[in-house]
């Protein structure tokens, strides 16, 4: 089972609106094996990264990654972004 790309449209909207920075990038979609852990069911989960760069007050950009980790049904379960 794959994950959607409804389901990457609606993540992708998502991250959009807490990253705005984000917009235009296209995510590369990993899938991810199961996790054994009371949080997560046993089924894939699927890594989901984003690339762009960020804009500082003095003008200057840096790079940004936002990763995200959905489930098969677009269902966001952990974000985490790099600075």
């Amino acid at each position: 089972m794959s994950i959607d790309k409804k389901n990457i449209l609606n993540i992708t909207s998502q991250v959009i609106k807490r990253f705005p920075e984000m917009n235009g990038c296209t995510p590369q979609v990993q899938t991810q094996k199961p996790v054994q852990a009371k949080s997560f069911s046993n089924e894939a989960t699927y890594v989901i990264t984003y690339q762009g760069s960020a804009k500082l007050a003095e003008g200057k950009s840096i790079p940004r990654h936002v990763r995200v980790i959905a489930d098969g049904q677009g269902n966001i379960l952990r974000i985490s972004t790099s600075r």
